[in-house]
């Protein structure tokens, strides 16, 4: 249980009567060697696997054998939660942590000024990313890797994310003096393409079952866009753009989204989804992977409070309305080497946003 206050210490005492096992807090009317004692009446039970504990059993507790942590509700930092599961694996063993919180969570405000939008941008990189990215960063102040490689356990999303290990991001060759030669700017080109979309591969794969129109505007996230309420404002505004440019496409010489720079269905590039490269018979009559993420999160974005102001700060542009915004959304543009659309831009730098740790 997080917390040493009198709310947890009463949860603790309520969830150790449910599982009818011991409980560890920091009382002040029990002694160190009291504690001590109870500690190791525990390790070495062999009836008793479970122990609910406070954020007092955190810090100096060096049993090694420690397999699963459970965290009920969410950690008051990321220092408390590296010490919570900091105690576990300490055998070379694979072990797991969970955190659970309730389906009305939402995150702390880091003050009560702060944007609101940012406000539904918890640290999404230690919930949903690739998890060891933000502890490592948070701790130490690297990011050693974006997968979970070799012996180590796979995190969870690193389960979902991809099928084979996406290579870690080379950052130290992307540092160094401006090149000089045609060659090197190509490279570095490349470069950063294929960074820009490994990097969004990992953000899509971290909000899988998630609503992002709902995230965007600050609401209960914690649902899948086809239980959402609101979902079928973005169909009608897809399906009206779509209708719209339909009637243009003779003078404008293209429709709403330009053949193979993106997939009318995802909005994603033909380098995510199959679907968007009519040409290709590998991706049709497939569902797309990553169907939930482009549309309702820019729709989102606008309709937000702060979604406008955000806009013209991070694309320099300002709408008016929805089929505006719209329009311009489904304009071609390239992202990650190769074709795309503005909407894609929109939906990473959004995602990039999202992955960037919370400061506490």
């Amino acid at each position: 249980m997080n917390g040493p206050d009198t709310s947890s210490l009463t949860e603790a005492t309520a969830l150790s009567q449910l599982l009818d096992c011991g409980q560890y807090t920091g009382q002040k009317d029990r002694s160190d060697r009291e504690k001590s004692a109870f500690l190791q009446r525990w390790t070495q039970d062999p009836e008793q696997p479970f122990l609910v504990a406070t954020t007092a059993l955190a810090e100096g507790f060096d049993y090694p054998h420690v397999r699963l942590v459970i965290i009920v509700d969410e950690p008051q930092n990321l220092i408390v939660f590296g010490q919570e599961t900091g105690r576990i694996g300490r055998e070379g063993q694979r072990a797991h942590a969970i955190v659970y919180l309730p389906g009305t969570w939402t995150p702390r405000a880091k003050h009560a000024g702060t944007f609101k939008m940012a406000s539904s941008r918890y640290d999404r990189s230690l919930w949903e990313q690739q998890n060891q990215i933000a502890v490592q960063r948070f701790l130490s102040g690297e990011q050693c890797r974006r997968t979970c490689p070799g012996d180590d356990a796979a995190c969870d999303v690193c389960q979902d994310a991809h099928e084979d290990a996406i290579p870690p991001i080379d950052q130290a060759s992307t540092a160094g003096p401006t090149p000089h030669t045609g060659l090197d700017l190509i490279q570095q080109r490349q470069l950063c393409a294929q960074t820009e979309l490994r990097s969004y591969h990992v953000d899509l794969a971290a909000v899988v079952d998630t609503c992002l129109r709902c995230r965007a505007v600050g609401d209960a996230w914690d649902h899948p866009l086809s239980r959402c309420a609101h979902r079928f404002d973005v169909i009608q505004h897809r399906e009206e753009a779509r209708a719209r440019w339909k009637g243009r496409k003779q003078g404008r010489r293209r429709a709403w989204l330009p053949d193979y720079a993106a997939c009318f269905w995802c909005c994603n590039p033909h380098t995510i989804c199959g679907r968007a490269d009519p040409s290709q018979s590998d991706g049709q009559g497939q569902a797309c992977r990553r169907g939930d993420v482009v549309l309702p999160l820019c729709y989102g974005i606008f309709i937000s409070l702060d979604g406008p102001q955000w806009l013209r700060r991070e694309f320099d542009r300002h709408f008016n309305s929805v089929a505006a915004y719209f329009d311009w959304f489904g304009e071609e543009t390239e992202f990650g080497g190769g074709k795309a659309i503005q909407g894609v831009r929109v939906a990473a730098r959004m995602l990039r946003e999202y992955s960037e740790p919370w400061e506490f």
